[in-house]
């Protein structure tokens, strides 16, 4: 029978139950003393080893042997379970978990639990990876000798009937479907406008507040911006690793077990992230901390005193949570290679033509993910550990006190809430921030990864320029009607794209989870080619629709007032965002060709992000390797 509230049905309880009881739970510890167990706190595993026997043998009885079953199911228990169990999955965490246990009496502590827990996770998918990996390779090898017997006893007749078949195939690829079989929205069916929210601003002591009123169901958004001082090139590099930390540390003398608590009880939970402010004609920029959150009505005072308290009170003399944030941060950032290989290639292909590209690369780019990989092992030496929190501190120190933007949604009137701050003064003096220097070197970044995500990026234009529309909706085109079949229905990647970003004034080609590099290139060139002389009405009226879609698409109420605040902040009037929509509508395709002419056969950027098998193939293009 089950026990534990169905936490444990199937395995063996005796095991499962020590490992998987909630030990606050009473109905849990009475099924304990009910059926004789105990708990087990922890648990450590090393597991059959499948990777190394399938590199020493090909007897696949003995292979097959060594898939552990009951060492992954421990360690996916006693992960879930990190309230209370700690679980070790390598020798190289004993060194930690005897430091953890004498620093903790016996004991360790939840972040430590919490950091081993997701490292648990990561090595029981990479081992069934790997055994399924093991599996496919298997299964290909036994098609291709299937293959190559049927092959051997082909007649002429059956080949030239395959030749057939694959040019069939091919002529069906390039077919031009006829659009007129389906029922279609067309130019005609957009409307005229769209409406923006309409905020209620106003000014007090130097805090300029944008009140919307939306239908947000009883909860209250939040959102402050703190003026930050210029940061160094060192401090722009980790101040994302600030942002993060920020919300997840003790704050004064409360600890960050008991904010966390605190936390949950007004909020579902505190984001920040640093943002660059533009001055009217975008000549200057300052930088700002966001911090976010929601809250029920009732809470909202407590909602604006927990964010000015996390700005100002953050305590960041806690190494080892510091220490642990940034390991969870640096794992994080691994795994996002492959969920977001393509937009990383495409920043850091960017970061080679404007400083503004170059900033957001190395505060939240490849180039942020590399580093951050380095300072975590770097941590591990406790005089790096003080130099990275003296790093951490003088960002604090830089930040201001209280906010100069604040953001608010809600469906009450502003009145009823009532949230303006009282005794907040911007306590320093805020100078601009300036942008880093473009990066260098087109660099092919070496990953695990079996895949490659291709990108190149020419200098383009901002938001605000004439010519900004027509390639907004040249992307579209692109995709679709070139590279969506070039190099995903023949090329085999995940997907492929092209897009002008008007943030950081380039436009950019890139492939996801590629099987090809070098032909990618080959193909980004000629989408652009294509672009000159194939490109129909239909296909532009499909581009404009999908730009103009993304434009008019429904957000909640919260997410249009969101955004409509930070277009404000960014000096992109609502006139200004109706005026672009407008001219998309009005575009032609002589724009198209005209635009594509005149930015996409410059001189271009190029990154790759790719596993250790493209090593050669990268280098013969060019590019400077790095290892991640």
């Amino acid at each position: 029978p089950e026990i534990l509230e169905g936490r444990v049905k199937t395995l063996l309880p005796k095991i499962h139950a020590g490992i998987l009881n909630k030990r606050e739970k009473k109905s849990h510890l009475k099924d304990l003393k009910n059926n004789s167990f105990e708990n087990i706190d922890l648990v450590i595993v090393n597991f059959y080893p499948f990777e190394n026997t399938i590199k020493k043998t090909k007897n696949h009885k003995k292979i097959i042997e060594n898939i552990d079953v009951g060492g992954p199911t421990m360690v996916r228990s006693a992960a879930k379970n990190y309230k209370d169990v700690t679980v070790i999955t390598s020798s190289d965490q004993y060194k930690q978990l005897i430091e953890e246990l004498k620093s903790n009496k016996g004991s360790t502590s939840l972040g430590f639990r919490e950091k081993l827990s997701r490292i648990a996770f990561t090595e029981t998918a990479y081992y069934d990876s790997v055994i399924s990996e093991y599996f496919n390779k298997k299964n290909d090898d036994r098609i291709y000798e299937k293959i190559r017997n049927k092959t051997k006893n082909l007649t002429e007749d059956d080949k030239n009937k395959i030749i057939d078949l694959a040019q069939a195939l091919e002529a069906r690829q390039e077919a031009i479907d006829d659009p007129e079989t389906l029922p279609k929205v067309t130019k005609e069916d957009i409307p005229a406008s769209r409406k923006y929210p309409i905020p209620s601003i106003s000014s007090y002591m130097d805090i300029d507040s944008y009140y919307y009123k939306s239908g947000t169901n009883g909860l209250v958004y939040h959102t402050m911006l703190f003026p930050c001082d210029s940061l160094s090139d060192k401090e722009l590099q980790i101040s994302s690793l600030y942002a993060s930390s920020l919300t997840d540390v003790g704050l004064g003398s409360d600890s960050y077990e008991q904010i966390q608590k605190y936390q949950s009880s007004i909020t579902g939970g505190l984001s920040a992230s640093f943002m660059m402010i533009p001055n009217e004609d975008g000549s200057e920029h300052m930088l700002a901390l966001k911090v976010s959150g929601k809250s029920l009505e009732k809470n909202a005072h407590l909602m604006h005193e927990l964010i000015l308290k996390t700005v100002n009170e953050a305590n960041l003399d806690d190494k080892k949570r510091i220490k642990e944030l940034l390991s969870f941060i640096s794992a994080d950032n691994e795994q996002s290679l492959t969920q977001n290989g393509h937009i990383l290639a495409m920043a850091n292909a960017a970061a080679q033509i404007t400083p503004e590209a170059s900033t957001n690369d190395l505060t939240s780019g490849i180039r942020f993910i590399n580093n951050t990989g380095i300072l975590s092992k770097d941590a591990e030496n406790s005089e790096s550990l003080d130099i990275y929190i003296k790093n951490l501190k003088s960002i604090q120190s830089k930040t201001s006190s209280a906010p100069k933007y604040i953001f608010t949604a809600s469906s009450l009137e502003e009145e009823e809430l009532n949230l303006k701050l009282s005794n907040a003064e911007n306590a320093i003096t805020v100078s601009d921030q300036k942008f880093v220097s473009i990066q260098n070197d087109s660099v092919g970044w070496i990953t695990g990864s079996q895949v490659c995500f291709c990108a190149e990026a020419f200098p383009s234009v901002e938001s605000s320029h004439e010519d900004a529309p027509a390639l907004s909706i040249l992307g579209a085109v692109l995709r679709n009607g070139y590279l969506h079949s070039a190099i995903r229905e023949k090329g085999g990647a995940y997907g492929s794209g092209a897009m002008q970003d008007s943030n950081n004034k380039v436009f950019k080609f890139f492939s996801y989870r590629d099987p090809k590099c070098s032909e990618t290139f080959t193909e980004f060139n000629n989408a652009r080619q294509w672009s000159l002389s194939n490109i129909t009405e239909a296909q532009l009226d499909e581009g404009i629709l999908g730009v103009i879609s993304s434009i008019d698409k429904p957000m909640s109420p919260y997410g249009e007032a969101v955004s409509d605040f930070m277009s404000e902040l960014d000096h992109k009037k609502q006139k200004d965002r109706l005026l672009f929509r407008n001219r998309v509508k009005e575009c032609t395709v002589s724009d198209l060709v005209r635009v594509s002419k005149k930015y996409l056969f410059s001189e271009s950027k190029k990154s790759v992000i790719a596993g250790e098998n493209f090593q050669d193939e990268i280098q013969k293009m060019g590019f400077k390797l790095k290892n991640i």
